[in-house]
Order: C-alpha cells, then sequence, then structure tokens
C-alpha cells in the first residue's frame, strides 16, 4: 500500500504494528544466525570474538549475542510450558 493511501489513523496504525511485527521477526531470524555463526567460530584466531568478524564496535554485537543465546533458552522453556502460560508460567503476562 503507498504511504499516501494511509487515510486514516487506525490504518497508519495497522501498518505501522504489521511492520514492526515484521522487523522483530526478522532480527530474531539475524540473531539466530550469528548465534549459530558465533558457535561455530569461523575467525579461527584472526579475531577474538564473532562480534570483533562482524562489526568494528564488538559491545555492540556482544550484547547481541547475549540476546540471542537468551532468546534459544527462553525457546526451550518455552517448549516445555504449557500452551497460553505467561512469563512466569502462571499464565499470566
Amino acid at each position: 500500500m503507498d504511504q499516501a493511501a494511509y487515510t486514516t489513523l487506525q490504518e497508519l496504525g495497522a501498518r505501522i504494528i504489521d511492520l514492526c511485527g515484521r522487523i522483530h521477526g526478522a532480527e530474531c531470524q539475524l540473531l539466530e544466525l550469528i548465534r549459530q555463526l558465533d558457535e561455530r567460530h569461523p575467525w579461527d584466531g584472526a579475531m577474538p570474538s564473532c562480534a570483533h568478524w562482524l562489526v568494528p564496535d564488538p559491545g555492540r554485537r556482544l550484547t547481541e549475542l547475549r540476546g540471542a543465546s537468551a532468546c534459544r533458552s527462553r525457546r526451550h522453556a518455552d517448549a516445555g510450558a504449557e500452551p497460553g502460560a505467561g512469563v512466569d508460567g502462571s499464565g499470566g503476562a
């Protein structure tokens, strides 16, 4: 849909929500790929870590790698949770 076609706040809001979902989904996929890359150590000693291999600002990527590992741990924990269970497993958010 063309940007000019968003005539109502509801349409605009719906599009923003849709794009946010797509961005977060893509970021999750990216982080998973980075985690897999990190586990394989492709830099073979040329760099101290995967984060250094990816960008000149390794602090940011190290934080993202930790986030990717936490997401993976969370997915494994969620796989054992009952459907509809909340963050704490109580059923609430």
